[in-house]
């Protein structure tokens, strides 16, 4: 038989950042207190703005903002990202980190309150198998491999439905439970 092993995620070497270097991140990046992270470039296909969009659905839902971190290079379709954000009043709660340090992309995990990845093409997403070392709980697009790699261990939605990406963010940010097991499963996941 066949199998495909995946390569094991980047941050697996790291050093987990103690207490005070957590606190010390939070405040040179400006992190508010709980936040949804999207490591990624910017970029059509990575689906940012369903993501904004989300947001913004929330926002006028429910009265809640759930802040937004992006990290990642940033490509030109930011401006299209951006004028998505002024247009939609979240200005104010989506943050652009660009390029990040390793210590600092370790910190962006064990701060936010859930990852998600919204991208249209993947062929496997390291910031999923580093979310779940990490302890951070996670949801996915349903496309390509990216429902085979996460298994249970992640929410799964259509990166094309905003309503979808909604509701899947209300679970994370409100669902204290779920987290835990989504957590508990990631770490085994990835193992």
């Amino acid at each position: 038989t066949t199998a495909v092993i995946p390569l094991a995620p980047p941050n697996q070497h790291y050093v987990k950042p103690r207490d005070e270097e957590l606190t010390r991140i939070r405040r040179e990046l400006d992190l508010p207190d709980g936040f949804v992270f999207y490591p990624a470039q910017t970029g059509p296909h990575k689906t940012h703005l369903g993501l904004v969009r989300a947001a913004a659905r929330i926002k006028r839902q429910h009265g809640r903002t759930v802040p937004l971190v992006f990290s990642g290079k940033v490509t030109e379709f930011r401006r299209q990202i951006q004028a998505e954000i002024d247009r939609l009043g979240l200005t104010e709660s989506v943050h652009f980190l660009g390029f990040v340090t390793p210590k600092e992309l370790q910190a962006l995990y064990r701060l936010c309150t859930a990852v998600l990845i919204p991208s249209r093409y993947e062929a496997a997403s390291f910031p999923l198998w580093e979310a779940y070392l990490a302890g951070a709980p996670s949801a996915c697009s349903s496309i390509t491999s990216l429902p085979r790699q996460v298994g249970d261990a992640s929410l799964i939605f259509d990166p094309l439905d905003v309503d979808q990406i909604a509701r899947v963010v209300e679970q994370l940010w409100n669902d204290k439970g779920l987290c835990t097991a989504l957590i508990r499963k990631g770490k085994k996941r990835v193992s």
